[in-house]
Formats: structure tokens, sequence, C-alpha cells
């Protein structure tokens, strides 16, 4: 094969919703999955690293980005306009990489870490600079893309909604 650039990511999809690995784009791997595709050797050989978000903030940021996802709200029968606590009944009842918890993308099947470093969103100017400083990218800056129009996480939050994510999310929690 010829070279590969940044645009191999966003392809390799064998249906509408699905790569031959899982749904979503394959910028969406998990660390299993990478490492059976470049072998055991070469994945150990590299320093990895994720960044994970609170779940609560992440299921509201994610519930704002389906608005702009006719594709996915149609996978999980999302109606434009649902309520949050309707898009949280809907992705409880069927997998997707998009709201897959963070635990899987980072731990084998043992529930051992797979990456050298995990960062948090919500320290992500200081996490994003020891990344780059590791990476002999210092002084490097992140753009922020995919800016969301939403307020404060925590107004979506009522009882039902908390035990929802608390299901759902709870060993990323812990």
């Amino acid at each position: 094969p010829g070279p590969r650039d940044e645009a191999d990511l966003w392809m390799g999809f064998v249906d509408e919703y699905h790569n031959p690995y899982q749904t979503g784009g394959l910028q969406h791997l998990t660390a299993t999955l990478i490492r059976e595709a470049v072998g055991a050797a070469r994945f150990d050989a590299c320093w990895k690293f994720a960044l994970v978000r609170n779940p609560f903030d992440r299921l509201v940021s994610q519930y704002a980005f389906m608005q702009h996802r006719p594709d996915l709200r149609a996978f999980i029968g999302m109606a434009e306009g649902d309520d949050f606590a309707t898009y949280l009944d809907l992705i409880a009842q069927k997998r997707h990489v998009q709201w897959m918890p963070q635990h899987e993308f980072l731990c084998d099947e043992d529930g051992r870490i797979m990456v050298d470093f995990v960062g948090r969103f919500e320290n992500l100017a200081e996490d994003v600079a020891a990344i780059f400083e590791r990476l002999g990218l210092g002084g490097a800056k992140l753009p922020h893309a995919n800016r969301g129009e939403r307020g404060d996480w925590r107004d979506y939050y009522g009882p039902a909604e908390r035990r929802a994510v608390e299901a759902l999310y709870g060993r990323d929690l812990d």
C-alpha cells in the first residue's frame, strides 16, 4: 500500500454505521483493537496516551452533538428535539463507539490500563502540555474544534438522569 494520511482514519466503513471493528470511524478504535492491528511489539514500543472526560459532561456534550448528526439519531431512533432523558434511555439500548464507556477504550480484557498516560478533559491545557512535552512538541498549541453551544452540564441532570449515567458509566466514574 501507498503512504497513509489522516484522511484514512475517517474511512473504512463497511456499512452506514460500522467499520470492520466496531461502530464509528476508525479514529475511535480501542487500545485493544489498535494493538491487534499494529502487533504487540510495535504497540508496546510506543508511548501511548488518552484523554478522558467526566461522563456526566461527556454525555451532555454528546447529546448536543447529536442535534447535528441525523445519522446517529436514526441509528438509535432519536427524533430531532428529543430531550436528554430520552437520549440516555436510547443509548442504553444500542451500543455505539460515541457513547461507549471510556474504560473500554483504555483497558484490556482483564481491566488493565493499556496506555502510559491518562489525561483529563477537565485539565486539558495542563495534560495536553505534558503530552506535547513528552512527544517533543513543547510549546505547541491544541486548537479548539467542535465547540458546542450548550449550558452547564449540571443543568441537564435530575435524579433519574444521574442514576442512568451511574448505571451506564459506573466504572468510568470509579
